[in-house]
């Protein structure tokens, strides 16, 4: 069973069980993906509506998040005003899928694969 707080958490635990693979040897894109996850559950599921601090910590990815002011000092409604981010995510994506499949490739985990 896989048990996890999100899809990305069973990602993890599935390649630690099944392949033995730290998934700390995919950063930084790893982390980066995960940054990527909790913006998108904030635009999805609060209406892009996330703290300061959310903010910030999500702003590091990409300096061309935009930010108006909420209902409160303490909330603010992100916006993505142009396609960097997405750009951003898709070569992120790309990174961690090679450096990924190099992985499972190294120590010749992945099915049939043979070491170079």
């Amino acid at each position: 069973d896989l048990y996890g707080n999100s899809d990305l958490d069973r990602m993890a635990l599935f390649l630690k069980r099944t392949a033995k693979l730290d998934i700390e040897v995919l950063n930084p894109e790893w982390g980066l993906l995960k940054l990527f996850w909790k913006l998108r559950n904030k635009l999805v599921h609060h209406q892009g509506i996330l703290s300061n601090r959310e903010f910030d910590k999500l702003n590091g990815i990409n300096q061309n998040l935009k930010k108006l002011k909420g209902s409160s000092d303490e909330q603010i409604k992100v916006i993505i005003p142009d396609s960097s981010l997405g750009n951003q995510y898709i070569e992120t994506s790309k990174n961690f899928f090679n450096k990924l499949l190099r992985e499972l490739e190294k120590d010749g985990k992945l099915t049939g694969a043979k070491n170079p």
